[in-house]
């Protein structure tokens, strides 16, 4: 839907800094940790560990936990931006069995949000539309209830549910559409109708991934263990690596950002290691050489200059993995977490505290962007002073922040107020005779008041 954006509350940024250069690696998954309020910028590598969420930094010297996660936090993913994580948050840790629920939160712990889940159902598999308004994801409610994708606006609100019961990807090129397997294959959904288009209807085809531009998918099937492609429209399907079961297995293929390599996995006759292809099928050569790569897949650098991966720590047929990072040529590995798995790998260009902004919209509808998060929209969680009925939906003329960024109010053009989080109502011009329309409103620097 358009809006007629009238009012705007905008932040003012901290200049972006430039990342280091790599150092040495980051012992211990959290020992290093910065404090919660301090970002990381540049590329930064998101994974999980025992104790929770954690972010670090992509030469391994800094790093910190995810406000608000903990040991039942998991399955993270973070907004394009890097300056919101979504990640399922067990009631009970170590059981992913029941009561599972889905939260959001800034990288720096401020506007934490609980997605509804009434029937204490399993919620997984997060993953963000490109411009950072919704969320698609997997609720499963306890029999006889319901397993189906889902989408949702990033406060949990405006649930969609979807002809699907796993996990989906969003389109990176900002259309709406979500990439997943279906019972008919590989299949995009179109999230606005609900129909799906099977671009691959073998059984057993597998990780499917988006190329940059949202043109092309490319997969693998594990009876025919190679790395595939196809159109996004269902033609074109061919194979890009070969097809060798008696040596090698080809599997969770990822593109380079800008489209012209994709990086895999190939488990072959001496152990398994992270090798990278050019898209028209050309140059294949291994990145690693420790054929100890762990499960999870390999995972780019925004630049396209660096990969992550899971390094297996042991030996053994379960051993615990490291967080690695290493030169796209292959050069200068480096580990940067250690019994850890990594979930991305994303740049922030701003520290999360000083990077947000909200908008409201003709409706009186309030949407957080960055760190900044909307407190209530229309007579859903408004705070009144004094007491009475619920209010009516105002068509605001303006909107004023607390200085604290934790409040907010709305005025309408008669001078009717509404208060949100941590703004005191402080009285309004409703009901009084004006002599034009209000068109403004500014706060008072200690948030005492305001001026209509």
């Amino acid at each position: 839907m358009n809006h007629r954006w009238v009012g705007i509350v905008v932040l003012v940024s901290a200049a972006a800094s430039g990342s280091p250069a790599r150092a040495a690696a980051q012992t211990g998954s959290s020992s290093g940790a910065s404090p919660a309020s301090t970002a990381i910028t540049g590329q930064v590598v998101g994974y999980t560990a025992a104790a929770g969420v954690f972010e670090v930094s992509a030469d391994g010297a800094r790093a910190r936990q995810v406000p608000g996660t903990d040991a039942g936090s998991g399955s993270p993913a973070w907004s394009h931006d890097g300056d919101v994580v979504a990640f399922t948050e067990a009631a009970s840790p170590g059981n992913t069995s029941s009561d599972v629920g889905l939260d959001t939160v800034a990288a720096d712990g401020s506007c934490r949000v609980a997605f509804p889940n009434p029937a204490h159902g399993v919620f997984s598999g997060p993953s963000w539309s490109k411009d950072g308004s919704r969320l698609a994801f997997v609720r499963a409610d306890p029999p006889p209830g319901p397993t189906q994708l889902e989408t949702a606006r990033s406060d949990g609100t405006g649930a969609l549910g979807l002809p699907a019961t796993t996990p989906g990807q969003w389109a990176p090129d900002g259309s709406q559409r979500v990439l997943l397997i279906g019972g008919g294959g590989i299949e995009i959904v179109d999230v606005a109708t609900g129909r799906a288009r099977v671009l691959d209807p073998t059984f057993d085809a597998e990780f499917p991934a988006w190329s940059p531009d949202a043109r092309h998918v490319a997969y693998s099937i594990s009876t025919q263990p190679a790395v595939w492609v196809v159109n996004a429209d269902g033609t074109g399907k061919h194979r890009l690596t070969p097809v060798d079961p008696a040596d090698s297995e080809d599997f969770f293929p990822a593109w380079s950002p800008d489209g012209s390599r994709i990086a895999f996995q190939r488990s072959g006759p001496s152990g398994v290691d992270v090798w990278v292809v050019h898209a028209d099928g050309t140059g294949a050569h291994a990145v690693t050489t420790s054929h100890t790569v762990g499960s999870g897949g390999p995972l780019w650098s925004p630049d396209g200059t660096m990969l992550a991966y899971n390094q297996q720590a042991g030996p053994g047929p379960d051993p615990p993995q490291d967080v690695w990072v290493v030169n796209a040529d292959g050069s200068d590995p480096l580990r940067v977490a250690q019994n850890a798995q990594a979930a991305a790998f994303f740049s922030r260009s701003l520290p999360v505290s000083d990077a947000g902004y909200r908008l409201v919209s003709a409706t009186g509808s309030v949407s957080g962007f960055g760190t900044e998060c909307s407190l209530g929209s229309g007579p859903v969680s408004v705070v009144l002073v004094p007491p009475g009925p619920p209010p009516r939906v105002p068509r605001p003329a303006a909107m004023a922040g607390t200085s604290d960024g934790g409040g907010y109010w709305l005025v309408d053009a008669t001078g009717f107020v509404i208060s949100f989080g941590d703004a005191a109502f402080h009285g309004s011009a409703a009901g009084r005779p004006l002599n034009r329309p209000i068109v403004g409103m500014a706060a008072t620097a200690d948030g005492g008041g305001y001026w209509l």
